[in-house]
């Protein structure tokens, strides 16, 4: 069986402690880049559903964990992605 995935398709995943982290990371950087350029931070804010799955496009996910996957690795999520398709 062959199924096409397109990058822009909306996942969900579970975020693992890890994750978390990476995510808080990632936005402290970005916020301090916006305030030494003279712009106002704004608060680190973790979006869940009401299942606690964070969600995005495939590309944004592969994008803000890629580099922290591997075989010997914590995963920042666990391995189940629940893709949203458009019926």
């Amino acid at each position: 069986m062959i199924t096409k995935i397109n990058l822009n398709e909306y996942v969900k995943i579970k975020l693992t402690d890890k994750g978390i982290s990476i995510l808080k990371r990632q936005h402290d950087e970005l916020n301090k880049q916006i305030q030494e350029s003279g712009g106002k931070g704004i608060e680190f804010n973790l979006k869940l559903d009401e299942h606690g799955y964070y969600k995005g496009q495939l590309w944004s996910i592969i994008q803000k964990f890629g580099k922290y996957i591997g075989i010997c690795d914590e995963p920042p999520f666990e391995c189940d992605i629940i893709f949203e398709t458009k019926f």
